[in-house]
């Protein structure tokens, strides 16, 4: 089960570069394949996707294409995180059958930060009372 994003991209579309630093976020921030084809060195792999305008984000959820958008009007950070969030919650509910808050937690690095910040200070306060 996973979620695949496909963007076709060129070298020269300028609404390419401007959506490029949100497309490129996606798959640090969710669980998600990004494929990044530009249609200038792979116009066979734009043509059998159908990739005729650019920037095109085509969207897969476990093998099944579930979105494509063509060109980039509307496209905005908010609008590819609402998706990818949509794909990926869908898909999370398909694979697990148990919510642990704490396996969910271990996701954000905050937590895994200070979790290991606490265990250093107690690791240091062990060491100084107990050199008896």
């Amino acid at each position: 089960m996973s979620v695949s994003l496909y963007y076709f991209t060129s070298q020269y579309c300028g609404p390419c570069k401007k959506i490029k630093p949100w497309v490129n976020q996606l798959p640090v921030n969710y669980p998600i394949n990004l494929f990044t084809v530009d249609i200038d060195q792979n116009p066979q792999t734009a043509a059998q996707y159908n990739a005729v305008f650019l920037p095109t984000l085509v969207w897969y959820q476990n093998g099944q294409e579930v979105n494509r958008q063509n060109g980039a009007a509307g496209v905005t950070e908010q609008f590819l995180n609402n998706l990818a969030a949509q794909y990926t919650q869908t898909n999370a509910a398909q694979t697990s059958g148990s919510k642990c808050p704490f396996m969910a937690a271990l996701k954000k690095p905050f937590f895994v930060i200070g979790t290991l910040i606490t265990l250093f200070v107690l690791y240091l306060l062990y060491q100084k009372y107990n050199k008896a």
